[in-house]
């Protein structure tokens, strides 16, 4: 990206500043001359500037880095802050390049240790399909569990992972059993199908 030198009004700060002025109004006015943005670090509450931006230069690309928006997700529609439309109108369009999101669970024996931790990541790089995968026990080795086009909820990713487990013990059979009820979320759920997008999951 390049800009005029003349638009900087204070290091990297004015910058910024010169990307996402906003008018009294509170307006977003876009900057016209650049080819794309690259988005490090916006909050919950900034997220519907985005989602502003990307409606006023379409054409334009946006890159988010690292903002954890499953996190964010989490907190929209509570007090205070942004409403799920954020999500059903913008971040479901927006297609994860690079996801990689590691889980730690643990399951309960019946007989010595009595509790077993285990971990996996829910992996994917575009163009590849998104990857469950299970941690051998180092930390640096992992077992591809199943690969699928279409982003699992998480609650199907633990499922998966604890399954391929296969353990011979009672306890841990009935808890696995159990994995099919209610752990999605309400962005990954859309039961009322207002998303408009399914790109966040491809």
């Amino acid at each position: 990206m390049g800009g005029d030198a003349s638009a900087d009004t204070g290091g990297a700060f004015g910058f910024f500043g010169s990307i996402f002025k906003q008018s009294g109004g509170g307006d977003v006015v876009p900057a016209d001359w650049t080819g794309m943005y690259v988005i490090v670090g916006a909050s919950c509450q900034e997220l519907p500037t985005l989602r502003k931006l990307s409606e006023l230069q379409p054409s334009v690309p946006i890159v988010l880095f690292n903002l954890k928006l499953d996190t964010q997700r989490g907190d929209l529609g509570l007090p205070a802050f942004p409403p799920r439309s954020v999500h059903h109108e913008f971040l479901s369009r927006v297609k994860p390049v690079y996801y990689m999101r590691p889980r730690s669970y643990s399951l309960s024996l019946s007989r010595p240790p009595f509790l077993m931790a285990y971990s996996g990541v829910l992996f994917r790089r575009y163009p590849e399909g998104w990857q469950s995968l299970l941690d051998r026990g180092t930390g640096k080795s992992y077992r591809q569990i199943k690969i699928q086009p279409i982003r699992p909820a998480l609650g199907t990713f633990k499922a998966e992972i604890t399954a391929a487990l296969r353990l011979d013990d009672d306890a841990a059979n009935a808890a696995i059993s159990q994995e099919g009820f209610k752990q999605s979320t309400w962005w990954e759920d859309n039961k009322e199908g207002l998303d408009v997008s399914m790109e966040w999951r491809k």
